[in-house]
């Protein structure tokens, strides 16, 4: 097949298969007269790590975790885009698992949506993250002192 669909296939980019290949991760299977790439369905299945054979030991599970209760709404549209991307890809026999604040050991997991940051926009990131952290244990002292004071009974303008 060609790279497009290949990248189709995958659910990458044309230049991301370029790049795969000028890496050695994902070689061609072949070559056109006019120098196109060619790839196989075994070739990209073997790439990902799917097995043709019903038999295969492996099994599939579309895993979908938020972090809290609060956030369970998100698991509905995780599971909504991992239904969708099993579709697209034919595959079959699929475990769905749905997980509010757990985690997974001793399996291989593929990322469906990879964002790529540069080193500027990663550090922003970074720094967000650090300014909310703050920010919360700012907020969580904030309504320790508020309780604290209510159970002593003192007027909160007095406090600073």
């Amino acid at each position: 097949m060609s790279t497009g669909k290949a990248a189709k296939r995958l659910g990458v980019s044309v230049k991301t298969l370029q790049r795969w290949e000028r890496e050695g991760r994902l070689i061609p299977a072949a070559r056109t007269d006019s120098n196109r790439r060619l790839y196989t369905e075994p070739q990209l299945r073997a790439f990902i790590g799917w097995r043709q054979a019903p038999e295969s030991s492996t099994r599939l599970v579309a895993y979908c975790r938020v972090s809290s209760a609060a956030q369970k709404p998100d698991l509905a549209d995780q599971r909504r885009v991992l239904e969708e991307f099993v579709v697209a890809r034919g595959l079959a026999n699929v475990e769905f698992v749905e997980e509010v604040d757990g985690g997974l050991n001793g399996c291989e997991i593929l990322v469906l949506n990879q964002e790529r940051l540069s080193p500027e926009q990663e550090m922003v990131q970074d720094l967000m993250s650090i300014v909310h952290g703050f920010s919360s244990r700012l907020y969580g002292l904030r309504k320790d002192r508020k309780t604290l004071n209510e159970a002593l009974g003192k007027d909160q303008d007095n406090t600073e």
